[in-house]
C-alpha cells in the first residue's frame, strides 16, 4: 500500500493530475476488485469465517484451507472427513458489502462536492 500510494503520488505529480481527483476515479475500481477477489477466496476455501451453526453456514471440501485448518490445527475433524466444519461465509459477506459500497461510490461520483469525496467514502466504507 505504501509503495502504491507513493507511486500514485509521483505519477500524478509528474503528469500534473490532482491526486485526489485521481483517487476519486480509482476508488470504485479498487472496491469492485476486492469484491471480485472474495469470490475467488470462496471458491478456493480461504479467508473463511468462524465456526457456525447458522442456516447459511457453509462447508468446504477436503484439502481446502478451511478443511486443513479444522483437521491439522484445530484437531476438530478426522483426516478422512470429506468436508470442513460449517463456517460463516465471510467471503460472501464481503462480496455483498463490496458491491454495495461500489454502488454507493458510483453514486457519490455523480454528486460529489469536493475532490477526494469518493476516495473518502471508500476509506470510511471499507473500514
Amino acid at each position: 500500500m505504501v509503495f502504491g500510494v507513493a507511486a500514485s503520488w509521483y505519477l500524478c505529480r509528474r503528469r500534473k493530475i490532482e491526486l485526489l481527483r485521481w483517487a476519486d476515479a480509482a476508488a470504485p475500481s479498487v472496491v469492485l476488485g476486492t469484491a471480485i477477489t472474495r469470490v475467488g477466496c470462496l471458491l478456493f476455501g480461504c479467508d473463511y469465517g468462524k465456526l457456525s451453526h447458522a442456516a447459511w453456514a457453509i462447508r468446504f471440501p477436503k484439502d481446502s484451507p478451511a478443511w486443513k485448518d479444522h483437521v491439522y490445527s484445530m484437531h476438530a475433524l478426522a483426516p478422512d472427513a470429506a468436508w470442513s466444519l460449517p463456517v460463516h461465509p465471510t467471503q460472501i459477506y464481503e462480496t455483498l458489502t463490496g458491491l454495495a459500497l461500489f454502488g454507493l461510490l458510483m453514486y457519490l461520483r455523480r454528486v460529489r462536492r469536493f475532490s477526494g469525496e469518493v476516495f473518502l467514502g471508500w476509506v470510511l466504507g471499507y473500514a
